[in-house]
């Protein structure tokens, strides 16, 4: 089987859908917020989907300003669909401090040309 062939059979199979479905928010204090993310999985094979566990954390010039760690405790049931609560803290002072960085940064920038002028000498002959 060539890469093609399993990219054209691949690409017509169907995909799981991933759809955000709500927000919860807790423990709102002047450092940060927690709050879960409702995120609905729709399995479309005829075999359960596992789910492994997850950790992200988003970083930028401030700092890691998001972080989650998830470790599901059920598979998404075959042909079927599941909500997943995706815990989630916000640090707000790394985040002011990370959008602070970044327009700083783009302050700082030259600023793309667009458009320009030449000066050509005429002659006259």
């Amino acid at each position: 089987m060539s890469c093609a062939t399993l990219s054209d059979w691949l690409g017509s199979s169907p995909r799981p859908d991933v759809r955000l479905v709500g927000a919860d928010f807790s423990n709102i204090t002047l450092e940060g917020v927690d709050l879960e993310l409702a995120v609905e999985v729709e399995n479309p094979y005829a075999v359960e989907l596992p789910v492994v566990g997850i950790d992200v954390a988003l970083s930028g010039l401030g700092g890691e300003f998001l972080s989650t760690s998830l470790t599901p405790d059920a598979p998404i049931p075959a042909n079927g669909s599941r909500t997943v609560p995706v815990p989630l803290h916000i640090d707000f002072m790394k985040t002011l401090e990370t959008l602070s960085q970044l327009e700083l940064e783009r302050a700082s920038r030259t600023p793309p040309i667009w458009g320009s002028a030449f000066e050509r000498p005429l002659s006259v002959t």
